[in-house]
C-alpha cells in the first residue's frame, strides 16, 4: 500500500486519503484564497472563514433585478392587496408573499447553491415559475408578466449550464 506524509502532523497515512486520520486535517481539496485552509472538492464556502470558494466567473453573472406580480392577478388568486415581490441578486433569491388582504407576509430566501431546478408555466394572462430547491420547500412565483417570467427563466437556465 502506497503511503504519504501529512503536511500538518508529518504522520504516515494511506496514499488515497484526503483527510489525515491522526490530526483530522484535510490534505486534498479546494484551497481558500483568504485563509489557505483546504475544503472538500465540491465546497462553495470555506468552513473556517466563510469566504466564497466558487469564482464569480464560474456562474453566469447577471445584473440584479426584482419583479412584482400583477396586482389584479394576485387579488383574484389569493385575495391579497399586495402583489408578490421577487428579488434576484448574485447571492440569493428573496421572494416576499403577502397573505389574506396583506395582513401577513412571508419572506423565502434561497441561496443559488440550493437551487435544484425550475419549471415555467405560461398562462393566458400571467405566467408562473416554480423553483425547486435542495433541502428546502419549492417556491412559486405567480401572476408574472411575460417579460418578467422570461427574465427569470433566462437566469435559471444559465444556472443549469
Amino acid at each position: 500500500m502506497e503511503m504519504k506524509t501529512c503536511p500538518e502532523c508529518m504522520s504516515e497515512i494511506p496514499g488515497d486519503a484526503s483527510v489525515c486520520r491522526y490530526c483530522c486535517e484535510r490534505i486534498e481539496g479546494i484551497q481558500c484564497p483568504a485563509c489557505m485552509a483546504l475544503s472538500p472538492p465540491r465546497a462553495t464556502t470555506c468552513r473556517w472563514c466563510s469566504s466564497r470558494l466558487v469564482a464569480e466567473t464560474e456562474r453566469h453573472p447577471f445584473t440584479s433585478f426584482s419583479t412584482i406580480s400583477s396586482s389584479l392577478g394576485t387579488f383574484l388568486t389569493t385575495l391579497s392587496l399586495h402583489p408578490q415581490e421577487s428579488i434576484f441578486t448574485q447571492d440569493k433569491i428573496v421572494i416576499t408573499t403577502y397573505g389574506f388582504l396583506g395582513l401577513t407576509s412571508s419572506d423565502e430566501e434561497f441561496l443559488w447553491e440550493k437551487v435544484a431546478g425550475f419549471s415555467h408555466r405560461s398562462g393566458i394572462f400571467w405566467d408562473a415559475v416554480s423553483i425547486e430547491t435542495r433541502g428546502q420547500t419549492s417556491a412559486d412565483i405567480t401572476c408574472l408578466s411575460r417579460a418578467d417570467s422570461a427574465k427569470i427563466r433566462e437566469v435559471l437556465q444559465n444556472l443549469e449550464r
